[in-house]
């Protein structure tokens, strides 16, 4: 039995030794008694600290300064370092600092290349803080620090936050990158940015915090969280670069967004909103990208267009709705065969012949009719050469409701695009075609006004002697005559009484609305291809080149852009002296006379 004590008393001598062997091995304690490298004797004064500490503390006292030449990681609970005032920890490039569990503490200054704050990092210094790159992860980073972030803050997870008597800034064209982590200012905490600097989110959802407090700096914003991940606005956005929408939602969340300088989309990244949020955007030319939104929540309180450049545009490729006012400044708003909805109240100012809603052959403005009103409603519609604006206004006895319309630069025999023979291409009319439809089921009575521009006259037309003219029962009919009103730069006729709604022009009485059979045997031979056409265009004229031909480019307004004879029976045009857009090819001799249309892309 006193063997088995002796033995048991031995046992526990031995590992209480080993236990304080061991807490001295991992608690020691090193202080720089010189400045120089981390690796040098000469710098500690002896033993030197292992680049990765697991629990030793390590000072840096004033007047030193100790430079990491190679990667340092603290990793233990009671691992630190302390940089007194005065001291400093440096680094040569590229090496970096990670505290995956431990604690930066001191008043000194830190100034490395690139710093990592893992899960378990704690940070308790109040320095001066500088590096080109920080990434953090840690569940909560307090920072008092005037710490300076060069090139890039990445958010990992967890939050850095900026506490009183703490600055956060930025270097020049710096990066926030929030990947779920998020930045935030408590108290007097600043955020002390006085040059432009980016922020992008991606990989997961986000609710903004500091990283948008930049104003005037805040250059691009990028927002790439994937499908299903939603980017929410706390505060107002303003940026002065390019939104740029790669995949998932950017929630307003009755907040406003103005964007200052461009939009990138692909189609993948929307905007979700609501009748309290306002967008504004103010580029320099036409807009790269799109606004794209999400389906039911696609409504925003106020949209400014202010787009430079020569017909300027910012497209919309998706449905919206405009509760309150949409404010023309410069250039034009371009709705795609999507639908634009004011809301019943809302309203339409400073359209003008340069900045306007542009159609297409299944996009509408839409806007809601009183009946009875005392003044007329502005439809201000065009293409994307022309204006053609339209006004409408419901009788008092008429049902009210919503009125939606949309133009084309074309008129066909009946009525529809496409449909029919094109008769703008010979007869005298105005060239274009107003769609209207409605949801008022029955009882509609309204007066319409239709307006073009002097060069819309084509073909001779007298507007003198116009009238509207409405596609009904299958053929375009016939009103009375009278002579256009001039109404500042454009013309404009009215009808009343309209009770049904449909294709619109605008005619003359020699105007012929019928298809006319094509009576020219040798006219049907001609073919232009391919069409739409970039650079050149092929005229097929089959046996028309068996006598001289000629043939002439026109634009809409009938000027001959370019001409010559046929030589052969694939005869190539070139078009790369004219821009975008519609055009037509005489071909004719004392025979024939074929007008063939054309789209230069």
């Amino acid at each position: 039995m006193r063997n088995v004590l002796q033995k048991f008393r031995i046992f526990c001598v031995l590992f209480i030794a080993i236990m304080l062997l061991g807490t001295v091995a991992i608690g020691a304690t090193f202080t720089a008694v010189a400045s120089g490298n981390w690796s040098s004797t000469l710098t500690w004064g002896g033993t030197v600290p292992s680049f990765t500490n697991i629990g030793d503390q390590i000072n840096i006292p004033a007047t030193f300064t100790v430079t990491m030449d190679n990667n340092v990681t603290l990793n233990g609970a009671s691992a630190s370092i302390a940089v007194a005032a005065l001291g400093t920890l440096t680094a040569m490039a590229n090496n970096t600092f990670t505290i995956t569990q431990g604690t930066l503490s001191g008043i000194g200054t830190v100034s490395v290349d690139s710093v990592v704050f893992g899960t378990l990092a704690t940070m308790t210094f109040a320095g001066t803080f500088i590096a080109n790159n920080v990434v953090s992860s840690a569940t909560a980073i307090v920072s008092t620090a005037s710490m300076t972030v060069n090139n890039s803050l990445t958010l990992a997870g967890g939050d850095l936050a900026t506490f009183t008597g703490g600055v956060l800034a930025l270097g020049s064209n710096a990066t926030i990158n929030i990947s779920g982590g998020t930045l935030s200012l408590t108290g007097t905490g600043l955020l002390n940015i006085i040059a432009s600097y980016n922020v992008n989110y991606i990989t997961a959802s986000a609710m903004t915090g500091a990283e948008l407090l930049g104003g005037a700096t805040l250059n691009n914003v990028n927002v790439n969280t994937g499908f299903g991940n939603t980017v929410t606005l706390s505060n107002n956005l303003t940026l002065a670069g390019i939104l740029s929408m790669q995949s998932g939602t950017l929630d307003l969340n009755s907040h406003n967004l103005t964007v200052n300088g461009n939009i990138a989309n692909n189609n993948n990244g929307k905007i979700a909103s609501d009748s309290l949020s306002s967008i504004t955007i103010h580029t320099a030319a036409t807009v790269l990208g799109a606004l794209n939104f999400v389906a039911n929540a696609d409504t925003i309180k106020t949209l400014n267009v202010f787009v430079g450049g020569v017909n300027g545009t910012i497209r919309v490729n998706t449905n919206l709705v405009i509760a309150d006012s949409l404010h023309f400044i410069q250039g034009s708003l371009k709705i795609g065969n999507d639908t634009l909805q004011m809301g019943v109240l809302g309203t339409i100012t400073g359209a003008s012949p340069t900045s306007y809603v542009i159609t297409s052959l299944n996009g509408f403005l839409a806007r809601h009719m009183i009946a009875g009103a005392l003044d007329s409603t502005l439809f201000p519609i065009g293409t994307m050469a022309l204006y053609y604006p339209a006004k409408i206004l419901l009788a008092a006895g008429s049902t009210s409701g919503n009125i939606l319309a949309s133009v084309d630069s074309t008129v066909y025999s009946q009525g529809y695009i496409n449909m029919g023979a094109e008769i703008s291409l010979n007869q005298p009319l105005v060239n274009a075609t107003w769609f209207f439809e409605t949801d008022v089921n029955s009882g509609l009575n309204l007066s319409m006004s239709l307006m073009w521009a002097t060069s819309s006259e084509i073909n001779g037309f007298n507007n003198l002697l116009s009238y509207v003219s409405h596609y009904t029962s299958n053929a375009w009919d016939a009103d009375a005559t009278a002579a256009a009103n001039v109404v500042g730069t454009l013309w404009s006729i009215t009808r009343s009484n309209i009770m049904s709604l449909s294709p619109f022009s605008v005619f003359d009485p020699s105007t012929v609305t019928t298809a006319v059979p094509e009576t020219d045997a040798i006219a049907k031979e001609v073919v232009l291809f391919p069409n739409p056409a970039a650079n050149n265009i092929t005229i097929k004229s089959g046996t028309i080149t068996n006598d001289a031909v000629y043939y002439e480019v026109l634009d809409i307004l009938g000027n001959v852009l370019s001409g010559g004879r046929l030589s052969n029976d694939y005869f190539n045009v070139s078009l790369n002296t004219i821009s975008e857009g519609i055009y037509f090819i005489r071909i004719y001799n004392d025979k024939t006379n074929v007008i063939k249309r054309f789209t230069k892309i």
